[in-house]
């Protein structure tokens, strides 16, 4: 049982990793991510806007 907790943490962390070096990547070029409710609509958000919100990061041009 404690290996499987161990894989979904390792899992999680690197799930965090690759959303954070995409919306970096995004936001450098300018770039929208599409996103969606939990009822599906679906709408467009910039990528600098999420990586600040979520993150705190800000992108310098």
């Amino acid at each position: 049982m404690w290996e499987n907790e161990e894989y979904r943490i390792k899992l999680r962390k690197g799930l965090a990793l690759a959303e954070r070096r995409m919306l970096k990547h995004k936001a450098v070029l300018d770039e929208l991510v599409i996103q969606s409710t939990p009822d599906g609509k679906i709408f467009e958000t910039p990528a600098t806007k999420l990586l600040e919100d979520c993150y705190g990061y800000h992108i310098n041009k």
